[in-house]
């Protein structure tokens, strides 16, 4: 679901869901992915703290899903093998800190990898921005 950044805002519609549902739905799918992909050395891991299934934000659920798919082709699309890990830390202001963690050191393989890869990570961080956000 790939976003095309037009203008520097996009329309954002905040919505109550379920922050755990969406995850496992996000790594169902890149599962898939990485299988299509034969890239049998490659794990996927979501990773959550405690159980927390019933544990509801207050985001733009479209863009939230976007963000991680953005970041995980990403990685996707430059690794070979290792553990590509992603959920998210509570910290101690109630505030969320999502990761995603890469195998390694991830290349480019051609000029057209990078540059598909700078417009994509500049439109998460524009993503990240408008649901209220920081990238580091």
């Amino acid at each position: 679901m790939p976003h095309q950044a037009t203008s520097t805002s996009v329309r954002v519609d905040k919505q109550d869901f379920y922050l755990y549902e969406t995850l496992k739905k996000i790594h169902a799918r890149l599962q898939s992915q990485l299988q299509d992909l034969e890239k049998l050395n490659l794990l996927l891991v979501l990773n959550t703290p405690g159980s927390l299934e019933h544990l509801m934000i207050h985001t733009d659920p479209r863009y939230f899903q976007e963000i991680f798919y953005h970041l995980l082709n990403h990685v996707l699309k430059q690794s070979d093998k290792g553990c590509i890990e992603f959920g998210y830390k509570l910290l101690e202001n109630d505030q969320f800190c999502f990761y995603v963690n890469d195998p390694g050191p991830s290349q480019a393989r051609n000029g057209h990898d990078a540059h598909e890869t700078n417009l994509s990570l500049l439109c998460v961080k524009e993503l990240v921005k408008q649901l209220g956000g920081k990238t580091w």
